[in-house]
């Protein structure tokens, strides 16, 4: 994809969505990019919890300012 692509994704199970939506964030992340996860139907924790199943090491990202969470 490249920075101006937009996607819609359609899911039944919210653990697909997760594995998409991960892999994707993961592999920006790995490489220093910048990500953006907006979200209205987990909580910021539900999210955190998530990511963390799915291998991606949250408290470092928090540690090193690379991680944000965001509530409104």
């Amino acid at each position: 994809m490249k920075p101006t692509d937009h996607v819609i994704l359609f899911y039944d199970d919210p653990n697909d969505k997760h594995q998409v939506l991960f892999t994707y964030l993961k592999a920006g992340l790995d490489h220093g990019e910048a990500d953006a996860y907006i979200s209205t139907q987990e909580t910021p924790n539900q999210i955190r919890e998530a990511m963390k199943q799915f291998g991606v090491d949250v408290d470092k990202l928090e540690k090193s300012g690379a991680f944000l969470r965001v509530m409104w």
